[in-house]
């Protein structure tokens, strides 16, 4: 079987060859430190892990401090996508930054790789979006060294140290925000200024338009008066050619109902005549009309009358007849009652109903209702 080599000793360049470069000897050398505390060659160890881990703490300490990490060779815990930066929204906080992989070299706690995760985060973006920023301007705040204590006295003045520069950022702070408060008051101050400015030009602009609105308003009214006295002279010039033509008018006027009268009073003796003469006329004809009306009258009664003489020509004839009728049955009756029997009573019967038809006989038929005729009514003249 092939010897097994002798295990490297710490520190020698066989053992960093083999533990290899980077962050991995860095985590390497801390896990020694770690073990061998209290030991012959700890602070030998100590000594070196310090030498070995400053380019890394110097690249956290500019990540903690200023937002900004350059780590070429990925040996930190934090993944900056260059791509994702030029985001200003939720994709930048999601995407622009983010931890390494669970396969990396963790060399920091959960914890505190979590805080200067988003402690770096939030600087890039304030450089990002305010790179005028007091906490982004070089120099002006003093950044405290980042290094690993070994002591007690050590990470007492790294703790005092923390605490002034907290100190150092709040004054800076507390005299930027002042230096915005007078920048506001200034901007007011001038806003103002620049106000009244305004204010005053826009008065005399105003008190010239005024005044031009004045002399417009004066040069207007004079217009008005000068056009309300022609207007005053046109009128008195119409009433004056309005008081004429009634005049005139009435003198026409009276003219016209003098030759109006004159005319009424040929028309009215000519109306007068005219009437005289159509009542003559119309007692012609109301002569004329009644002699008409007679003569129809005349010739309607001789109508009625040969008709009414006709029914009682026809009523004679009747009556003749029915006498002639009764006389034969009287002298039937008479010579059956001269001749001798029984039988004689039969006849008188009879003799009785032909007496009484005889009597029926003798009375004349009462004459057709003769109406007159209506007369014609008298025609129009």
């Amino acid at each position: 079987p092939a010897p097994v080599p002798a295990p490297a000793v710490p520190g020698t360049r066989a053992w960093c060859e083999a533990v290899g470069g980077g962050i991995a000897l860095v985590a390497r050398l801390a896990a020694l430190a770690t073990q061998h505390q209290g030991a012959v060659d700890g602070p030998v160890i100590m000594m070196l892990f310090r030498a070995a881990a400053h380019p890394y703490f110097m690249m956290l300490r500019t990540w903690a401090w200023e937002g900004q990490l350059s780590d070429a060779y990925a040996e930190t815990q934090f993944v900056v996508h260059f791509e994702a930066l030029r985001h200003r929204d939720d994709r930048f906080w999601t995407d622009a930054v983010t931890h390494a992989p669970a396969s990396a070299v963790a060399l920091l706690g959960q914890t505190l790789a979590d805080r200067l995760f988003e402690c770096g985060r939030a600087l890039m973006l304030l450089r990002l979006c305010c790179p005028t920023h007091y906490l982004c301007a070089a120099g002006s705040v003093a950044l405290p060294p980042l290094t690993l204590p070994t002591s007690l006295q050590a990470l007492t003045a790294l703790g005092h140290e923390a605490a002034q520069h907290v100190a150092r950022i709040k004054g800076a702070a507390a005299a930027d925000r002042l230096r915005r408060q007078r920048e506001i008051a200034l901007a007011e101050e001038n806003a103002r200024a620049q106000n009244q400015v305004a204010t005053r030009v826009a008065a005399e602009r105003i008190q010239d338009s005024l005044r031009e609105q004045a002399l417009l308003a004066e040069e207007e009214r004079s217009k008005k008066a000068a056009l309300f006295r022609d207007q005053q002279d046109f009128v008195e010039q119409q009433r004056l050619h309005r008081t004429r033509a009634a005049a005139d008018r009435a003198a026409a006027d009276t003219a016209t109902a003098r030759e109006a009268e004159e005319n009424a009073q040929t028309q009215k003796s000519r109306a007068l005549a005219a009437a005289e003469k159509y009542n003559a006329m119309l007692v012609v004809a109301k002569r004329r009309e009644e002699r008409a009306q007679w003569q129809a009258t005349r010739l309607a009664h001789r109508d009625a009358l040969r008709t009414t003489l006709a029914q009682m020509a026809a009523a004679l004839d009747a009556e003749k007849k029915g006498l002639e009728a009764t006389l034969k049955a009287r002298s039937s009756v008479n010579e059956a009652s001269a001749a001798p029997g029984p039988a004689s009573s039969v006849p008188i019967v009879a003799s009785r109903d032909n007496e009484q038809a005889s009597n029926a006989t003798l009375t004349p038929p009462a004459p057709p209702s003769a109406e007159p005729l209506p007369l014609p009514l008298p025609l129009p003249l």
